[in-house]
């Protein structure tokens, strides 16, 4: 790549930053942006930001960060992962067809003996295919654009920030419907739920987005520990004090409206696959740096917040529940029937976005009249969809990025970075977790963010790293490496 005159902020560069924002922002709104007008503003919004940034970098050129450069081997998955989903849209030859999947030539051989035009598509439903693509290939695109546009540390606490204030909008809206019993509803006036929901039309996919904003404000706190709380009561309660009252106090509030609205969903996997991300972040920070990290604070925070939640609002149905039907679901009967689907599309799926058409053909007794729209498990339903094929594609990029975000977690010293890291790791962990009992990654809004927070991950993994006072370009902005002397210390 070309090196072009970088030595000031480019105002196309923040404009395109902050148009990642906005998306950022708008995607929670319209339901999640599950409709068929939402995902494609989504899509198209996506594309113009990315075209933006290709014409800007025909015209001046940049040059490749360490973050587009450690990101190369997961976007090279990415772009074959697209490129096989539309390949399962696309015409083949029917003796191909028939060897690469038996079960779509068999249907395809059924429906041109009933009279209707014979197809030849791995996709038993091309167009739900092509639908599909065109979200997968906006989630693509804003992974991409935040590694080349998040190239400042006053542009990743931006990022944070924006988060924290979307997540804490989101839940004070849905606290607001909730005590209100559905006066102040968005979306559908007049109905009201005994849970929040914000303005996603499920609880669970409510509880997704928290699972990603409330890490964020935690990472805020961690990019902000500077508060020492002492040894005695007297120091403790001084530290505490200086906690709230400072710049964390408003973030502390923030994750108190948060934390709140997540019990009031009464989403027991979302809840859960927080707790088990949050552990699982802490854990490793406390394990590779002997105690010694401020995520150890962590749940000790998180906690008393959630406990004040509790005091001040209470629990609303999620103790009821658990008490009247525990985790009971009928998760299990579901995965049973998606097994023989995925038995008979093992290689290459039925089509991706296919599922709610094809699932009504292996459906048991069990799940009774019940429509499915979705697997209610985000693994099985991309295996189901897209096959072998596609899911080593999609879990290889993934795979490879987590990689990198658990080993920069793990190097980092620096607070702000550590924070980012945090929350990129307890965000992805805790959506994939939440995958295995519902469908938050086929949410357009909660997808889209998924793939942002990889992508947060991965340029906090390297941002400003190198010792000694070179001062480098990244993309629009010259940054100082002198900061990043902080990773080069012992961990405090």
């Amino acid at each position: 790549m070309t090196q072009a005159n970088n030595s000031r902020p480019s105002s196309a560069s923040s404009a395109l930053f902050f148009g990642l924002l906005l998306m950022i922002a708008w995607l929670p709104v319209p339901l999640g942006s599950n409709r068929v007008w939402s995902a494609g503003l989504m899509h198209a919004a996506a594309m113009v930001l990315l075209g933006a940034w290709c014409l800007r970098f025909i015209a001046h050129g940049t040059v490749v960060t360490p973050a587009l450069r450690n990101a190369s081997t997961a976007l090279g998955f990415c772009v074959l992962w697209l490129a096989y989903v539309a390949l399962q849209a696309l015409p083949l030859p029917p003796a191909l067809l028939a060897a690469l999947s038996p079960k779509a030539f068999e249907h395809y051989s059924v429906t041109a003996v009933a009279g209707f035009a014979p197809l030849s598509t791995l996709s038993l439903d091309p167009g739900s295919t092509l639908a599909m693509l065109q979200k997968i290939s906006a989630y693509v695109a804003l992974f991409f654009l935040t590694i080349v546009l998040l190239t400042s540390r006053r542009r990743l606490r931006l990022m944070l920030t924006v988060l924290t204030l979307v997540g804490t909008a989101e839940a004070f809206y849905g606290i607001l419907v909730y005590l209100g019993r559905g006066h102040f509803e968005l979306w559908y006036p007049g109905i009201w739920g005994n849970s929040v929901s914000g303005t996603y039309v499920n609880r669970n996919h409510f509880a997704g987005l928290m699972e990603v904003t409330i890490p964020a404000a935690i990472g805020l706190l961690i990019a902000r520990s500077t508060v020492h709380y002492g040894r005695g009561w007297r120091e403790a309660l001084r530290g505490s004090m200086d906690f709230a009252l400072k710049d964390t106090g408003w973030v502390s509030f923030c994750l108190l409206i948060m934390c709140t609205a997540l019990i009031l969903s009464t989403s027991r996997g979302g809840v859960a696959a927080l707790v088990f991300s949050i552990g699982f972040a802490v854990a490793l920070a406390v394990f590779f740096r002997r105690g010694r990290a401020e995520e150890s604070r962590v749940p000790l925070k998180v906690g008393v917040v959630a406990v004040v939640g509790v005091t001040w609002l209470g629990a609303g149905g999620i103790v009821e529940k658990l008490e009247t039907v525990g985790f009971a679901n009928n998760r299990g009967d579901i995965r049973e029937a998606i097994y023989a689907m995925v038995g008979d599309f093992w290689l290459t799926g039925s089509g991706a976005g296919t599922f709610q058409w094809v699932f009504p053909a292996y459906k048991t007794e069990a799940l009774g009249g019940g429509y499915y729209e979705h697997a209610h498990n985000d693994f099985l339903e991309l295996l189901a969809g897209q096959g072998v094929i596609g899911f080593v594609l999609a879990g290889g990029a993934i795979c490879i990025l987590l990689f990198k975000i658990i080993s920069g977690y793990l190097r980092r010293r620096d607070p702000l970075m550590r924070g980012a890291l945090f929350f990129a790791l307890c965000g992805a962990t805790s959506l994939l977790a939440h995958g295995l009992v519902d469908f938050n990654l086929n949410i357009p809004a909660n997808a889209a963010l998924f793939f942002i927070l990889l992508g947060v991950g991965l340029v906090a993994a390297d941002l400003e790293r190198g010792g000694g006072r070179r001062r480098r370009h990244y993309g629009d902005h010259v940054m100082a490496d002198a900061s990043s002397q902080q990773d080069l210390r012992p961990a405090a």
